[in-house]
């Protein structure tokens, strides 16, 4: 390995003349003096060819005022290999007054690794590697690698142009146990992630507002799409007193679901009053283990098992019966696009769940019929808008998801930054704007130059 670096280094000099190598375009400024091999590392001593430049005015200085040693890693020359490089910093005595230490374009000021070597580590973060497979693989510290992974997540995620959004999707998911939470709030049309939150509270979820309100996009908002918080509304309604607030349909049937547990106990309760009816109604208390999971379940997508516990679960169970077909019923007022057909759905479906209620004095669906009642005006505008936090749930999914193979980011900003990365929008990916050869660095955007 030695011979070949050596061959490499005795090609600069032809006939006494400087030829064009590799490390011109590597280092410029500065030639290989001494290579030095330690098993699989390289390091190599720089000497310079050329006066310093001042940092400040940009002039040739041949005034020295002090010298500094430095050791940056650099991308390998060979597969197996840790590249190192050894040179001196000048600090000049520039007649402007500067007395800085000169630039160099391949290693930033106190940087341990050279701009090539970030370009690498920033590339296959891109792919979406593991932080601890990058860094495995490359031979640094997870911490370096998190360092520069911030960097670029920061440049293209810190501040989401919010004028194309029209129709807004908020919910909040799981940080920690104990009840903390972070709130998301997504554009549903391009699915990407615009800003996110610690708490779900209303004077958390107020800074956004105040966001649109600065960036003037706050006019464009339609439609937010949100759970059954009333706080939710009431917020809304205080910030843009025009948009329309839309329920979807996943949160609804989650309250429906509810309805039918407590009905399911309520039917194994008479079941199994005493020990003579235990003993005869088991298999029937046994076809009641979750059956609000069957009941809340499109009949299609039901095994054929599945169909013949829901028959018995119906014909045993009067209160089942009573409430089975309101899933369905549910389920046609989202699907419904005109408003008018929507709102005589949800009328329809209110009046089964009163009847149910009143011929069983079952509370339940009493409420679950008030608050249908009170929250008209967004579910018939759900099914008229054509998608509400559905895409939301999903990406909450995917959040989750990254949560756990994270084991909890220390940096809640980071983890933050994560989350927008994952969710980008399908109309723009910033990851493509990004090529070989490129690097986002502490102080700016750096490009590999071949002239």
């Amino acid at each position: 390995m030695k011979d070949i670096l050596e061959t490499i280094v005795a090609s600069e000099l032809k006939d006494g003349l400087k030829s064009v190598s590799i490390f011109d375009y590597k280092y410029p400024g500065l030639r290989i003096s001494e290579i030095r091999t330690t098993g699989f590392r390289v390091y190599l001593q720089l000497e310079h060819t050329q006066h310093p430049k001042c940092p400040e005015c940009g002039r040739i200085c041949s005034r020295i005022h002090s010298r500094q040693t430095r050791t940056v890693r650099d991308y390998p020359l060979f597969s197996e290999t840790e590249l190192f490089v050894k040179f001196s910093a000048r600090r000049v005595r520039c007649e402007c007054g500067c007395r800085k230490t000169e630039l160099f374009s391949w290693v930033e000021p106190r940087a341990r690794l050279t701009n090539e070597l970030i370009s690498w580590i920033q590339a296959l973060l891109r792919l979406q590697m593991p932080l601890a497979d990058v860094a495995n693989f490359v031979g640094v510290s997870w911490d370096t690698v998190k360092i520069y992974d911030k960097l670029q997540l920061e440049n293209f995620f810190a501040e989401i142009d919010l004028s194309h959004a029209r129709h807004l999707a908020i919910d909040e998911f799981s940080l920690h146990k104990g009840h903390r939470y972070a709130t998301v709030v997504m554009d549903i049309e391009n699915r990407q992630v615009l800003w996110i939150c610690k708490g779900k509270t209303r004077k958390a979820i107020r800074p956004f507002f105040e966001l649109l309100r600065t960036k003037n996009c706050i006019n464009n908002i339609e439609s937010i799409s949100c759970d059954m918080n009333a706080a939710y509304a009431r917020l809304f309604r205080e910030e843009i007193p025009d948009v329309k607030i839309v329920y979807d349909l996943f949160h609804v049937m989650k309250n429906f679901t509810e309805v039918l547990k407590e009905a399911r106990k309520r039917c194994s309760s008479a079941l199994g009053k005493t020990k003579e009816l235990k003993e005869r109604n088991s298999s029937s208390i046994k076809d009641l283990r979750k059956a609000e999971w069957i009941l809340v379940k499109r009949a299609d997508d039901l095994s054929i098992k599945r169909k013949e516990l829901l028959d018995r679960l119906v014909e045993d169970n009067a209160l089942l019966a009573a409430l089975a077909p309101i899933a369905q019923a549910i389920r046609e007022i989202w699907a419904c696009k005109l408003p008018a057909k929507a709102s005589e759905l949800l009328t329809k479906t209110r009046l089964l769940l009163l009847e149910s209620a009143k011929r069983f004095d079952f509370a339940p669906a009493k409420r679950f019929a008030a608050m249908l009642s009170r929250r008209m005006e967004g579910i018939v505008y759900a099914g008229q808008l054509g998608f509400s936090t559905n895409r939301l749930e999903g990406a909450n999914n995917k959040i989750k998801t990254l949560r756990r193979t994270s084991y909890g980011f220390r940096d809640i900003e980071y983890f933050f930054l994560r989350i927008k990365a994952a969710l980008p929008g399908i109309k723009r990916n910033p990851w493509m704007d990004m090529k070989r050869g490129t690097a986002i660095l502490k102080s700016g955007f750096w490009r590999a130059t071949f002239t």
